[in-house]
């Protein structure tokens, strides 16, 4: 079954239980793993980098006079 099929199938309360169950299963260095896992993935750099342009844009509109980008995950 195609993934999106899946999630239409599905509504979004079931998939977060569904999450939450699987992750609360992992051993404590199984979900060590799977967090170090997804902080390497262009997902959380996708998302990494739009806050640091969020933060730059905040900066300008107030008009500050330096930018400290963020350090979010």
């Amino acid at each position: 079954m195609c993934l999106t099929n899946y999630i239409e199938s599905k509504s979004f309360d079931e998939i977060v239980q569904a999450t939450f169950d699987e992750l609360r299963a992992m051993s404590h260095s199984e979900l060590r793993a799977e967090i170090e896992k997804r902080k390497k993935s262009d997902f959380a750099r996708i998302f990494s980098e739009t806050g640091e342009i969020a933060d730059r844009k905040k900066c300008e509109r107030d008009n500050l006079t330096h930018y400290e980008p963020s350090n979010s995950y």
